[in-house]
């Protein structure tokens, strides 16, 4: 399961860096975003954003390890598309992917892991040039790989762009 998700993240990582290069970016924002992402499609934790373009990813991450009481892991990559750029609020549209896998001593010895997937629509807000909201929402897909559930998605993420 583990070598499938590296190898689709992987894949679209180049294909979106491909199209990103033949696109003429007419955009003077920064193109590299370091920030935080709370997303039930596009990942919780620590987020990085290259989005030279039209095109763009993201890839958001948080690992917490606990000595002899389990863990919890939250991974997450995301297409990016911009549909219009405004001067302070532009529009872009996004698929995500969001992986979880948990397990806590005394609760759940096996441990649970979920694959969510899905797309939908974001505002990002620019308040400088450096920094910027991000707000989604969005049709989701829940626990793809098990019992699969659909419903509203949501997020919110924070970044500093260079």
């Amino acid at each position: 399961m583990y070598k499938l998700l590296f190898s689709i993240f992987c894949i679209t990582l180049m294909n979106v860096n491909a199209s990103a290069q033949l696109q003429d970016s007419k955009k003077t924002n920064q193109t590299h975003h370091v920030g935080i992402h709370a997303s039930s499609l596009g990942g919780i934790g620590f987020s990085y954003r290259y989005w030279p373009g039209k095109l763009g990813v993201q890839v958001t991450a948080l690992p917490i390890f606990r000595k002899n009481n389990g863990h919890f892991l939250s991974v997450g990559a995301t297409a990016l598309y911009a549909l219009k750029e405004g001067k302070t609020v532009d529009l872009y549209s996004y698929i995500g992917t969001h992986f979880i896998s948990e397990s806590f001593s005394g609760i759940q010895q096996n441990g649970s892991r979920s694959l969510n997937t899905g797309l939908g629509v974001g505002f990002k807000i620019n308040f400088s040039e450096f920094l910027n909201l991000n707000i989604q929402t969005g049709y989701g897909f829940y626990n793809i790989t098990e019992s699969l559930s659909t419903t509203i998605a949501g997020g919110a993420g924070l970044y500093y762009s260079f």
